[in-house]
Parts: structure tokens; sequence; C-alpha cells
């Protein structure tokens, strides 16, 4: 089986939703081996990290969100990888609160983790999550991602530039447990990108205090905008086919589809590109473009 993580429960939320409705209804237009396992993103909370979110967790709704992901039957991850949380960051009014909204939902949820300071509370205060090593770690060889593994992590993604590596992947003793970023729009190889996650989680940081928000702005990368027929370009791109033949195969099953905040039609097209089955694709689109009213 192969299991798609799907990004953005906020600007994107209702095209997940009602994706998800017609993925279920119409299961026959999609690859038998495919599902939709977790959506991962973050309210706009000091935790968050990846991908900048500025604002007032309103916690009325994150909880309703919350609901509606628990009626879908999916999972959900918290993408929580700022790297650069110290001890007073971890007793966060909203952070927690939305931790124990979620808590007391009978749902399947997780917390996607850079910080070890962050990692040993949420195990210690919210044992009933699970925890996923984030790729803004860049775990980029076998031995890394072998030795991450020793903890009982549910998944451990790995480095983007590692994904065609395949002497140094087929050396993973748990292939079972690790997550791939198989579309990423970032240039191969990016010399900023760590440099870029540390940025985001500084900005991330001053959200904190209401009176500063207005002048939090990410320097925007130029390849974000990267759609999915120039990311596919990339040399770490991976395509259904690929996954298909020669990654689920050998046991890696968990593919994060990448795209938080972006582009609802590119957020589309990649579900399309990865989940329907060929002869199926311009249907799918079609229909869900005129169910999204465009």
């Amino acid at each position: 089986m192969i299991r798609f993580h799907i990004p953005d429960f906020q600007k994107n939320f209702r095209l997940n939703i009602l994706f998800c409705k017609y993925f279920d209804l119409y299961r026959d237009y999609f690859w038998d081996d495919a599902e939709i396992d977790y959506i991962y993103d973050s309210f706009p909370l000091i935790w968050n990290g990846g991908r900048l979110q500025v604002g007032e967790v309103d916690l009325k709704k994150a909880e309703e969100t919350l609901q509606q992901i628990q009626k879908m039957g999916k999972q959900v991850a918290f993408t929580f990888t700022n790297s650069l949380l110290a001890n007073e960051h971890l007793h966060d009014e909203a952070a927690n609160a939305v931790m124990k909204i979620a808590s007391g939902l009978d749902m399947k949820k997780s917390v996607i983790i850079h910080s070890g300071l962050l990692e040993e509370y949420i195990r210690n205060q919210y044992p009933d999550f699970g925890i996923i090593l984030s790729t803004t770690k860049q775990l980029s060889t076998a031995s890394d991602i072998n030795a991450a593994m020793e903890k009982d992590y549910e998944l451990v993604v790995i480095d983007y530039n590692m994904n065609h590596e395949w002497d140094e992947l087929l050396r993973i003793k748990d292939k079972a447990r690790c997550e791939f970023l198989v579309n990423p729009c970032c240039v191969d190889a990016c010399p900023k990108r760590g440099a870029h996650y540390r940025r985001i989680s500084e900005l991330q940081l001053l959200n904190e205090d209401p009176t500063k928000r207005k002048s939090i702005h990410d320097e925007k990368c130029v390849y974000a905008k990267n759609h999915y027929f120039i990311a596919r370009n990339n040399k770490n791109f991976m395509d259904m086919n690929e996954i298909r033949a020669d990654y689920a195969p050998q046991g890696f099953e968990h593919m994060k589809l990448e795209g938080r905040g972006g582009d609802r039609l590119n957020l589309l097209e990649q579900y399309v590109q990865y989940m329907a089955k060929p002869e199926h694709k311009d249907r799918v689109r079609f229909e869900m473009l005129h169910i999204l009213g465009f």
C-alpha cells in the first residue's frame, strides 16, 4: 500500500475535505494501492515550522477543523518543527490548548518534530501522540536514519536529496517507517535550505508578541512557487510510476506531498497526478474543478 500524506488544514482545507470525499465515493478512479493516510499542517503557533504562519489561533475553529478530520477518518499530524524552541516556549498557552483539544478526540494523531526539547515535552505531556522526525533534520545517510530509528518514532522523514540514492536507501533497516517527500519544489541540493528553516523558526517565535505580527514577513524563496510541471524536472522528484515500480516493492510506503499554504490548483494537480489512474485523470480533474466552483 502507498500511503499519501497530504498538506494543509487551513488555506486549502476545503479542497482536502472535498477531495477526500470524492476519493472515497469514486474509488475506482484511483489506484487500488493508494490511500490518504494523514493531513499535516499547523495553526499559527510558535511551535510551528517549515512554513511561516502568522496570526492568532482561533481555538473554536481549530477544534472544528480537527473534528472534521476525525469524521473523515484521517490522521492529523501537526508540523511543530520550530528548531529554536527554548524551555519557556514549551508552556505556550495556545500550543498546549490545541494539543489538549486533539487529545480529547478519538482519532490517530501525531506531531512532526525537529526540536529534541519539544519532543521530550510532548512524550511526557501528551503520550497519545505519535512522533514523526521531520525532514528539517536533513537526515541524508542510511546510518543517520538507522540511528534515528532506534527510537520509537512513528516515521522518519528522510532528506529528499536522498530520494534516488539507492545504495543508501537499500541499507535502511526499517523501510516501512521511512517517509519520502516526493515532490520537492526546492532546487536540488539547495545550499540555503537549512538557513531558511532557521529563519522561519525565528520569525515564528515573533508571532508570540501580537504587536510584532504585522512586521513578520518571510523572504520568499523563488522556488516556492514552482508548480507540479516544473518541480517534476528536479532530480529529487519521484513520480507515481517510480513509486509503484521501485519504492513500494522494497517496502517504502509512506509518501508526503509538499504544498502547505500553496496554490489550490497546483495542489489539486498533485493529487490527480499521484493518485488517479491515467485513464481517469482528466475526469477527476474536471469534476473536482467543477465541485470547487471554477
